[in-house]
């Protein structure tokens, strides 16, 4: 039995305990924590003021001090749910995933039928990809309570397989009928359907978001991201730009204004360039990143590292796949750092030729870069730049001693820590205004090796000569065409009057059917005349080339495998060289396989080109004939541009090694 005097301090700890209750109410959270604090001084084993208190530390950041008064309630009472899933909190904020999932399970053990800790369970195990098992946490917590807005939109978020997308978007709506305010399940619901490509029902979600609170930045940003695959460039960058004003920091909002710089083509290089440089500032870190153990011995194996977000199904595994697959082993050990969210058969083939695979969606950026200097990688490659998912931010903390930057995105990533851009002498002619922040690697061979699709068909006869007139083609994103190539596109059509126009694309539906329709009626194209189709290039589909005679090439951005792809199937691509590398990448295929002729310097010699070819059938349909052995010849060599890769790995890892030895 406690004494008097032990009862009365019992009862003056529960007084402060209260008053610590009353005051963290009104938002006192520092009074709050002292009378907390004196509850325990008088009766140190009182398991809520323990939790309390914890809980203020942890709204204010003090993390460690959180969990050693969680720790102490759970000595005192190891069976209080509470304090395991307030402990669970702590550890998530900590990034001890595994940690904190143990926890957070002890709280459900304890407590199987609160709705809420199986939530907590299924948001801890849904960060660390364990879907399946999330899933079960959200439908459990859902069975307990099934007006659990929060639970539906989380339950929508773990259904990422394609097969699951439409079971989301219920699981979205429920969420919005319980919450109808619920703007961010308006956000992942649109998310779902740009997956499904119904564009125009995903920018309504977005908007909807908006509507509910109109300093979203994320939904902004998402509809920029919207509007800018429907062709709408000046609507996505006005939305993208107020992402940022909002959430300076949002990482994929600074990325589509520097991809968008890309195809505008009144953007001055410099500014360009300038804008680039000044993200690259904001990302480098505080302090000096710790020096590099790697043996520099000149000639030893190297351990290359490639960073990507595309390791799937991606214009940019065509070129990456063929040399992935050739790299010597008794020259280059691979790694693959993934981020991607989902996988498929592209991305089954490329964990098959490198053993060393390593997924990093769910680590910050910090982590990886760790994982990468655990790794011990000598040459670190991006291979996205500033597209959608990239891991740049990994390149400023500088995990390798030499790091480039290759393949996904023809400009500068503005960083200093990146040493090398890998490129070639048509892309980046010598004696051109410096506007990058690595220095140029220009491969003797071309920037890249192109692996033709295997299920690509057969290439067909000319079509203009069975159905009596020419048709040009274009397979390009849509972000790719601006008013410019509305302009000349037309002018094209007008001084061939009957020639046709077929425009392929998955995003040719809807809004951005009618917007693209618009702009050919506006400047007297005749809507007959016009075949806009949705489409893509996934497999099987190239097929599509076979009602092609003649490629419109894109500009200012032109295209890259879609002209190695035009190229296979037969059909000859007129292109217009920019300023930029990306204003380039035709002209450099295209001198590659010997067709330096068809790449024009002014619009006005593409308007000519383009006219003069299509008037000649003849030399078109012996073309057609002739191309693919032609690519095959000069695009395709795996083996020969993986040895020429190779030598520069190399020459770039002397160079370091001289360096660290002051040889």
């Amino acid at each position: 039995m406690p004494t008097v005097a032990e009862t009365q301090q019992g009862k003056l700890a529960d007084a402060h305990f209260n008053l610590g209750n009353s005051l963290r109410k009104l938002g006192k959270l520092n009074e709050a924590s002292a009378s907390y604090q004196q509850a325990l001084r008088l009766k140190p084993d009182h398991v809520q003021a323990q939790t309390n208190l914890g809980g203020i530390l942890m709204e204010q950041g003090r993390l460690e001090e959180a969990a050693a008064h969680f720790q102490e309630a759970l000595r005192v009472k190891p069976d209080c749910a509470e304090a395991f899933t307030n402990l669970g909190n702590v550890l998530s904020r900590q990034d001890k995933p595994d940690e904190a999932i143990n926890s957070y399970r002890q709280a459900v053990q304890l407590k199987p039928n609160v709705a809420e800790g199986w939530f907590n369970l299924g948001i801890a195990l849904k960060r660390q990809d364990r879907l399946d098992e999330a899933i079960v946490c959200f439908r459990q917590a859902l069975q307990l309570k099934p007006n659990y807005a929060e639970a539906c939109n989380n339950l929508g978020n773990a259904l990422t397989h394609p097969d699951q997308l439409d079971e989301a978007i219920t699981w979205y709506q429920e969420a919005i009928r319980f919450k109808p305010s619920y703007e961010v399940a308006y956000l992942n619901w649109g998310n779902v359907l740009v997956r499904q490509n119904k564009l125009d029902e995903a920018a309504r979600c977005y908007r909807r978001a908006l509507d509910l609170k109109p300093d979203y930045a994320a939904a902004h940003n998402a509809l920029g991201g919207v509007l800018l695959q429907q062709g709408q460039m000046a609507g996505a960058l006005a939305h993208n730009q107020q992402a940022l004003r909002l959430q300076p920091d949002l990482t994929t909002a600074q990325t589509i204004l520097l991809f968008c710089m890309n195809y505008d083509p009144q953007a001055n290089p410099d500014v360009v360039f300038a804008e680039h440089r000044h993200w690259g500032r904001l990302q480098e870190p505080a302090s000096a990143p710790p020096k590099h153990v790697n043996v520099p011995d000149p000639e030893r194996l190297l351990r290359v590292g490639y960073v990507s977000p595309d390791f799937r199904f991606h214009p940019v595994t065509r070129y990456f796949e063929p040399v992935l697959a050739s790299h010597d082993p008794q020259q280059v050990e691979v790694f693959c750092y993934a981020q991607g969210s989902f996988s498929d058969a592209v991305t089954s083939r490329l964990q098959k030729l490198a053993p060393n695979w390593r997924w990093t969606s769910r680590l910050t950026d910090a982590q990886v870069a760790e994982r990468i200097r655990g790794d011990k990688i000598d040459i670190l490659v991006d291979l996205a730049g500033h597209t959608a998912n990239s891991r740049l931010c990994v390149f400023a903390h500088k995990p390798a001693p030499v790091q480039a930057t290759w393949l996904g995105y023809l400009n500068t990533t503005g960083l200093t820590s990146v040493d090398y851009r890998l490129t070639d002498d048509v892309l980046d002619p010598p004696g051109q205004p410096v506007r990058d922040t690595e220095e140029l690697v220009r491969l003797p061979g071309g920037m890249c090796c192109f692996a033709p699709p295997v299920d690509a068909p057969a290439v067909t006869p000319l079509p203009a000569l069975g159905r009596g007139h020419l048709t040009f083609g274009s397979l390009h994103s849509l972000f790719k065409l601006n008013s410019r190539v509305f302009d000349l596109w037309s002018e094209v059509l007008k001084a061939v009057p009957t020639a046709r126009l077929l425009m392929f694309r998955h995003t040719l539906t809807g809004t951005a059917h009618e917007y693209v329709h618009r702009q050919f009626t506006d400047r007297g194209i005749a809507g007959e005349r016009l075949d806009l189709r949705k489409g893509s290039s996934a497999p099987g589909n190239l097929g599509i080339f076979g009602e092609i005679d003649l490629t419109l090439d894109a500009f200012p951005c032109t295209g890259g495998v879609t002209t190695c792809e035009s190229l296979w199937m037969g059909v000859p691509v007129v292109s217009l060289r920019g300023l930029r590398p990306a204003a380039r990448n035709s002209a450099a295929l295209l001198t590659r396989v010997g067709m330096a002729d068809w790449v024009a310097l002014t619009p006005e010699q593409y308007v000519a080109l383009a006219v003069r070819h299509a008037s000649d059938l003849d030399r078109l349909a012996q073309l057609r004939a002739q191309l693919r052995d032609r690519v095959r010849t000069t695009l395709c060599d795996a083996k020969s541009f993986t040895q020429m890769l190779e030598e520069a790995y190399r020459t770039m890892w002397r160079g370091w090694c001289n360096q660290r030895t002051g040889s």
